[in-house]
C-alpha cells in the first residue's frame, strides 16, 4: 500500500536530472520528449541553518523549491501536521517528519537558514513525509540517515529563487515516464539539445 501511494498519489518521479542552472522554460522543452509523461523544474540548496535554544545549534537543510498555488507534478508531499504552504509567497516552509521530530519543530515554530551568511526567518507551516526521503541522507556517501542534523525543507519557489540568486532559473528537473521508458528518457536528457533552450548544464 505504501508503493502504490508512493507512485499513484504522491507521484514519485522516474528520473532526476540535476544542472548548474537553466531557464525555467526548459522544463516545457523538455515535457515535448518522446516517452516524457510530466517535468517539473525545481531550485535544490544545501544550507546551514541556525536554531533556537534547546536545539542543536547548527544543522544541514537541504532546501527544495515548492511551486505556489498548486501541488508539483511529481514528488509530491503529504502533510502531517500544520498546513500545507499558502497559496501565496511567503517566508515559510514544510519540514520532513523526520528531521522535525529529532529536532523538536511543530507548526508555527521560526528556523533560520543562512544565505550568503544571512540568517532569514522562516515559519514552519506544516510537518510532511515524502518519498524522496523515507531514508533521508545527505548524499550517496553517506550510508546513514542523520535526522539530528540533516533535513528536507520545502519553500516556495518564487521567496527561494531570488535568495539564491535563481529567480526564474531552476537546478534539477525531475520527469516521470512512459512505462520502460525511463532509460531512455534519461541518456537523451543528458546528452541531447532540448529545443531551442540553451544546452543543458549538468554537474
Amino acid at each position: 500500500g505504501s508503493y502504490d501511494r508512493s507512485y499513484r498519489v504522491l507521484r514519485f518521479a522516474d528520473v532526476w536530472v540535476p544542472l548548474r542552472r537553466a531557464p525555467r522554460p526548459v522544463v516545457a522543452t523538455l515535457a515535448r520528449l518522446p516517452g516524457v509523461r510530466a517535468v517539473e523544474g525545481r531550485i535544490t540548496e544545501i544550507v546551514e541553518v541556525e536554531q533556537t535554544a534547546g536545539r542543536r545549534p547548527r544543522v544541514i537543510g537541504r532546501l527544495l523549491s515548492m511551486p505556489v498555488g498548486r501541488e508539483p507534478a511529481m514528488n509530491r508531499v503529504k502533510v502531517v501536521a500544520g498546513r500545507p504552504l499558502g497559496e501565496r509567497s511567503r517566508r515559510e516552509m514544510l519540514l520532513e517528519a523526520q528531521f522535525a521530530e529529532a529536532n523538536g519543530y511543530r507548526p508555527g515554530d521560526r528556523i533560520y537558514p543562512r544565505f550568503r551568511g544571512r540568517r532569514v526567518a522562516f515559519t514552519v507551516a506544516g510537518i510532511v513525509s515524502s518519498p524522496e526521503y523515507i531514508y533521508a541522507v545527505m548524499s550517496g556517501g553517506v550510508s546513514l540517515p542523520m535526522p539530528g542534523v540533516f533535513g528536507a525543507m520545502f519553500v516556495p519557489e518564487e521567496v527561494l529563487g531570488p535568495l539564491v540568486g535563481m529567480a526564474g532559473q531552476v537546478n534539477e528537473v525531475t520527469l516521470l515516464t512512459e512505462p520502460g521508458e525511463e532509460a531512455r528518457v534519461r541518456v537523451v536528457v543528458h546528452h541531447e539539445d532540448v529545443g531551442t533552450a540553451p544546452r543543458l548544464a549538468l554537474q
